[in-house]
């Protein structure tokens, strides 16, 4: 809750810029480290997904259901999505012609409805149908590797935590090569769900 409230005070910073202090003591230092705590939450994500698995390897309990995984993924996450993107496109984006070309609403709606939209400027940036739905998408893309990884780290932690981080660092000094601001920008969402789950499985271990 804690996370979730920092991320909020700083989008709604972004918003207002109302900057609260403590007599002349300005907190504006914090309000403008608000979205750090984005990390935490990917990080606690993926501590919480692999704690089944983590469970089967310390305890011998059963390997979690695959197909069950997907089931409670979708089930929880797509109903309201779909229902928010299109309320959006219907509320918002055609009554108020946000949309230059039909062309350019089809595929920012395809986009959206496939989770894909963070790989395109004008679908993640610069949509008129929700622009913090990245973070969605960024999650349902982890989601459909996740128990891959996972059954990689159950039979080898090391190898698999190790090349997770190599595939970050990887994907963002290609990404600093493009000098591209919207691939630095996709490699930062990216690179950091796969830094954040590889730590995050080691720490279920421990726990």
């Amino acid at each position: 809750m804690l996370l979730v409230f920092i991320v909020s005070w700083y989008h709604f910073w972004q918003q207002s810029w109302l900057t609260p202090s403590i007599g002349r003591y300005s907190l504006d230092y914090l309000l403008r480290a608000g979205y750090m705590p984005v990390d935490g939450t990917i990080l606690l994500s993926g501590f919480l997904l692999f704690l089944p698995y983590a469970r089967t390897m310390m305890l011998g309990e059963r390997v979690p259901d695959t197909k069950a995984f997907y089931q409670r993924r979708i089930m929880r996450i797509v109903p309201s999505y779909y229902f928010l993107t299109l309320l959006m496109l219907v509320v918002v984006a055609i009554p108020y012609n946000l949309y230059g070309r039909t062309s350019e609403a089809v595929r920012d709606v395809l986009m959206h409805l496939t989770f894909t939209q963070t790989f395109n400027y004008a679908t993640y940036i610069a949509t008129p149908i929700g622009v913090a739905s990245w973070t969605i998408a960024i999650e349902m893309q982890a989601y459909l590797i996740f128990p891959l990884l996972a059954k990689g780290t159950m039979k080898n932690p090391l190898g698999t935590l190790m090349s997770m981080a190599a595939v970050a660092f990887a994907f963002r000094g290609w990404c600093l090569w493009r000098t591209s601001t919207t691939w630095l920008s996709i490699s930062w969402r990216i690179s950091l769900m796969f830094t954040q789950w590889a730590w995050a499985r080691p720490s279920c271990m421990c726990a």
